[in-house]
């Protein structure tokens, strides 16, 4: 068994009903290959943690490096796990805007201490999108003063 969490920024805006049918496309295919995990969906980015038996989880995220929906795929986890942590969750949407959110979200599912893969995890998504704001912030501000 393996879990691989990574990051994406999509390739286009994205409306609710179009994340709704990457969950739910992606709940019947990790069904159906033993896979389970979740999915956050912030700010145009995508933080995902997939879990399960480590050939069918390698062909999953090959297929997923492969999908022209998103783009700068990056790992920030990929590590053998003994049990899952999300065995009744083949795909499940975390919609928590921000992190604090999400810890108690994952915190009431997990019902123990978060596992630090998840921690780090949460640490750079957020921190990425909290980083990104600012850039475009900056930007903005700067198109001001030169307009």
């Amino acid at each position: 068994m393996r879990e691989i969490i990574y990051q994406s920024v999509a390739s286009e805006a994205l409306g609710p009903d179009d994340v709704f049918r990457i969950v739910y496309c992606a709940k019947r295919s990790n069904e159906t290959v033993g896979l389970s995990g979740f999915l956050i969906y912030s700010s145009g980015c995508f933080l995902q943690l997939l879990e399960g038996p480590h050939l069918e989880l390698r062909r999953t995220f090959g297929a997923i490096c492969r999908d022209r929906r998103h783009r700068d795929v990056r790992v920030l986890s990929d590590r053998p796990i003994v049990t899952r942590l999300f065995p009744d969750w083949h795909m499940r949407r975390i919609e928590q805007w921000d992190e604090t959110r999400a810890r108690r979200f994952l915190a009431e599912k997990l019902g123990e201490r978060m596992p630090i893969s998840i921690e780090r995890a949460l640490r750079e998504f957020y921190g990425s999108l909290d980083r990104s704001v600012k850039e475009l912030a900056a930007l903005d501000e700067t198109a001001v003063r030169s307009g």
